[in-house]
């Protein structure tokens, strides 16, 4: 497990005296024993501590474990008082050693895979150390109620059908209707005209075929709708809004106004966007409230004249924690002339223990972009509480700054190796904490000066 402070392996908070129900309750008589932590990056102790969570762990126990940290830089990392744990027959490998777990045996430990192909310690005299030899490894299939169906594991888009559609009008709407979950769709060379939203579902992907690509339009307002149970992939195949009608909320993919209970992935790769501007905001992607992408990539693509943004992922903004996409991945990609924020991602709130949303933007081209002013945010992306960000190699020319806003957490903002030509230096600030932005900023260039 790679995760440091909250995230660690194992990690024993601060509480908070006379926690309301919404923070952390002080940690009493908890008994932490028989466990093995093999091959992770930390183990956190009154993780936390600070003014509001002044309440050290009481009355607790930590014995017979056993903890394997590799190389790790700091493996053991104690934020405050931890003299209410009681240390008692540990044993840790790690170099260099690690002090700071009270008493414990610092050794080099062999392991090997048992039966049940955990790894334990080799040394008979460790027997009682660790996780127990004889625990079982269940499959998924083995636990919980045999009427909630297991999620699926692995790729989303597993091979159903191939459907092949021929141009036309509302060819695409009736080879849509009458495909099954998991179908791919190939479309050739030629204009589909859709003349209804395309309700997603079910997974379902859209690919283009042969040497002369694809052109899809529409006359609705959208041309796709995310609901409950939908994923959606394209590939290969040109998008158009010259037929869309001017409407207040056009986007080319929107979710449903119902809470949609499940999280979806839309996957792009290789798709032409272009004229998205009959309307003064007109989206490419718009989630809703109660929507929630676990991932969203899009790659090798390109997006030109859209009024508005092309990810709008702002609408959770009442503070209460939740946000639109967990994973939001977006490489080789071209902006040109979008007016809105290409990015949108907003996540509010005060709730320090939610680790997303997390964002890459690699290798991408971003031209003329994100200077119309779009409910007051002029940017090129616009960030906002993004635990995980990733800004790397792209080229920025003539476009609004990035807008990052930190909040909450333990963010991790990086934006590195980028060139900007004829764009502003990004706007970087911390919402609550009195500290300078934590972003690390590194080798970038700023019309053709280092920073």
């Amino acid at each position: 497990l790679a995760g440091t402070g909250f995230t660690s392996a194992l990690t024993i908070m601060n509480g908070v005296p006379n926690s309301p129900l919404n923070r952390y309750v002080q940690v009493t008589n908890a008994l932490i024993e028989n466990n093995s932590i093999i091959n992770s990056a930390r183990v956190t102790l009154a993780a936390g501590a600070d003014a509001e969570r002044s309440a050290p762990p009481l009355n607790s126990r930590f014995d017979r474990n056993f903890l394997s940290f590799g190389n790790a830089l700091q493996p053991v990392l104690v934020d405050g008082d931890i003299s209410g744990i009681a240390f008692a027959n540990n044993v840790v490998a790690a170099t260099p050693s690690v002090p700071a777990l009270v008493g414990a045996k610092q050794a080099a430990v062999e392991t090997a895979r048992a039966r049940n192909g955990l790894l334990y310690p080799t040394d008979p005299a460790m027997a009682a150390i660790g996780a127990p030899r004889d625990l079982e490894v269940i499959s998924l299939d083995e636990v919980g109620p045999k009427y909630y169906a297991k999620p699926l594991r692995g790729e989303v888009f597993r091979p159903g059908k191939s459907i092949s559609v021929a141009p036309g009008e509302g060819t695409l709407s009736a080879a849509f209707a009458r495909s099954g979950s998991g179908d791919t769709l190939i479309l050739t060379g030629g204009r589909y005209l859709v003349d209804r939203t395309l309700l997603v579902d079910k997974t379902i992907s859209l690919q283009g075929s042969g040497t002369s690509r694809p052109i899809i339009s529409f006359s609705r307002p959208s041309l796709f709708e995310m609901a409950d149970g939908g994923n959606l992939q394209l590939k290969g195949l040109d998008i158009t809004g010259d037929d869309a009608p001017d409407a207040v909320g056009n986007a080319v993919i929107r979710t449903t106004t119902r809470p949609i209970l499940v999280n979806f992935d839309i996957l792009l790769d290789g798709v032409n966007v272009s004229n998205l501007t009959v309307n003064k905001a007109f989206d490419f992607l718009a989630f809703g409230k109660g929507s929630m992408a676990e991932r969203l990539q899009i790659t090798n693509s390109r997006f030109e004249n859209v009024s508005g943004k092309v990810v709008a992922a702002d609408s959770e903004n009442d503070d209460y924690g939740r946000y639109n996409a967990e994973h939001l991945s977006i490489t080789k990609t071209t902006f040109n002339a979008i007016g809105g924020n290409i990015i949108s991602l907003y996540r509010g709130g005060t709730d320090e223990s939610t680790f997303g949303p997390h964002l890459l933007f690699r290798d991408n081209a971003v031209v003329g972009s994100g200077n119309k002013v779009m409910a007051g945010d002029r940017a090129s992306l616009s960030l906002f509480g993004v635990q995980d960000v990733l800004i790397q190699g792209n080229q920025f020319e003539a476009s609004a700054p990035i807008k990052l806003v930190q909040t909450t957490g333990v963010p991790q903002s990086r934006i590195i190796d980028n060139v900007f030509k004829g764009t502003p230096r990004p706007l970087l600030s911390e919402a609550q904490a009195k500290v300078p932005a934590r972003v690390m900023m590194t080798g970038n260039t700023f019309d053709g000066k280092p920073q």
